[in-house]
């Protein structure tokens, strides 16, 4: 069998995606294991903090962004040469750095690179305008790096869902498409572990007591956090002692005008950068978890979300259908008032959940080790059998 040297490419830190960044250590801690038919090795260019520190304000951060995405990045992997003989495929943890395989076709010669795809919304801009309407620079920098995923060897998708955008668009030749759906955390458990809710309180001193709703991921127009907010208010008219814990956000400028305007900021605790052991703690000791997203690719908190047994109303996608079937109550997207009122009936009759048993059960098909399987796998199966 070849040994396999796979250069798995990360997203800056500084982007702070952590789901892109969890995939992608996820990946190469399951191919680390592989000892005997690859070998995985981290590459991620320098961050050149050129106009960031001048100033906090958010512009300045976000030209430091662009110009260590579009540019950096890209220069680093088309003139580093140290590891170009390393590394015998590059495998892309996040589609939306697609730019850089217009460098790796340059310097790679005869080697191949995948991406993962784990939704469309990069390019949704240039695919669908009237429903992501975005400046021309932008727009530009979206079709630079739709031109670099399209040069892809193997694209690998998470959901059908995905899968059905790809083909709709004629972005990709069927024939070049993966399904490798993401895992979950083995330390994602519904096993409470003790002294817990001392470790709840650490986080913040509200937490430990207090019922609290959970919602996970970004603050991104379509994780539709205004519908969040707004079925929160409702239900702390009925429910004065509630909390709500958003986990991995920051609150934009609107959001936190919406807060204040509901009367909310003693109600909401933001948490941001916490361990994996911290945030299973919080998925366990929730009434339940609330995502009323209007897209999603795949739904990482859901299925993590369902391992460590919390109940969970999600808005109706066909994504979340697909992935987490009954085991989840739905809600339509956008509609306050049916997240309301389903709010209110689950939060006085939880037994209206499916069973805990079930919605475990659910995840248990989720395993990294099946993700980074099905990759290598791919790989291996276009690979010289001698190096």
């Amino acid at each position: 069998m070849a040994h396999l040297r796979i250069g798995l490419l990360f997203d800056y830190k500084q982007e702070n995606w952590p789901s892109m960044d969890i995939s992608g250590q996820e990946l190469f801690n399951e191919l680390d294991k592989a000892t005997l038919s690859c070998q995985p090795i981290q590459l991620r260019a320098p961050y050149l903090s050129l106009f960031s520190n001048l100033g906090k304000r958010k512009s300045l951060n976000n030209v430091d962004r662009l110009i260590n995405r579009m540019l950096t990045y890209p220069s680093w992997l088309k003139w580093h040469s140290t590891f170009r003989d390393d590394v015998d495929i590059y495998h892309l943890v996040d589609h939306s750095y697609s730019q850089l395989i217009h460098s790796l076709k340059g310097i790679g010669g005869d080697k191949k690179v995948g991406v993962l795809c784990h939704d469309l919304d990069t390019f949704r801009c240039v695919l669908e305008p009237e429903k992501d309407p975005r400046p021309l620079w932008f727009q530009a920098m979206a079709q630079r790096i739709l031109s670099g995923f399209q040069k892809a060897d193997w694209v690998f998708y998470t959901t059908n869902a995905v899968k059905t955008e790809l083909l709709k668009f004629e972005l990709i030749p069927q024939e070049k498409l993966v399904q490798a759906p993401l895992g979950v955390n083995s330390l994602y458990s519904e096993q409470k572990i003790e002294g817990e809710k001392e470790q709840l309180k650490k986080l913040n001193s509200r937490l430990g007591d207090k019922k609290f709703l959970l919602n996970v991921g970004s603050t991104i127009p379509r994780k539709r956090i205004d519908i969040l907010i707004k079925t929160f208010a409702e239900l702390v008219k009925s429910a004065p002692e509630l909390e709500l814990v958003q986990v991995g956000g920051t609150w934009t400028a609107e959001q936190e005008n919406q807060i204040k305007e509901y009367g909310l900021s003693d109600r909401v605790i933001q948490l941001r950068g916490i361990s994996v052991e911290a945030l299973a703690a919080l998925y366990r000791n929730c009434e339940f978890v609330i995502q009323p997203s209007e897209a999603e690719g795949f739904g990482l908190p859901i299925i993590e979300a369902l391992a460590c047994g919390a109940p969970i109303l999600a808005s109706d996608l066909p994504v979340f259908r697909e992935v987490a079937g009954d085991q989840l109550i739905y809600a339509p997207v956008g509609d306050v008032d049916a997240w309301s009122q389903k709010a209110k009936e689950l939060l006085t009759s939880p037994e209206l959940f499916p069973k805990q048993e079930s919605r475990i059960e659910k995840s248990r098909i989720y395993r990294w080790s099946s993700h980074a399987e099905t990759i290598l796998n791919t790989y291996l199966s276009d690979a010289p059998e001698e190096r």
